[in-house]
């Protein structure tokens, strides 16, 4: 099991978000990345390398609207 630490860029970047919006997307951080967070599955994949790439990782949370 992995410990999740947000950064405090991190943090700043998800006060954009609303508090449920927020909630959903750190409980998927968690759920998704607190084991073997290095290895693809079909909501995390490496991004390509197309000169653009921001980030090593694509994390995809389901969101589901009521």
């Amino acid at each position: 099991m992995y410990t999740i630490e947000l950064t405090s860029e991190a943090e700043n970047d998800l006060k954009w978000f609303d508090r449920r919006d927020r909630n959903i997307i750190v409980d998927g951080i968690q759920t998704n990345l607190s084991y073997e967070p290095t290895v693809m599955t079909m909501n995390r994949k490496p991004c390509r390398d197309d000169g653009t790439k921001i980030a090593d990782w694509e994390l995809r949370i389901e969101y589901i609207t009521t």
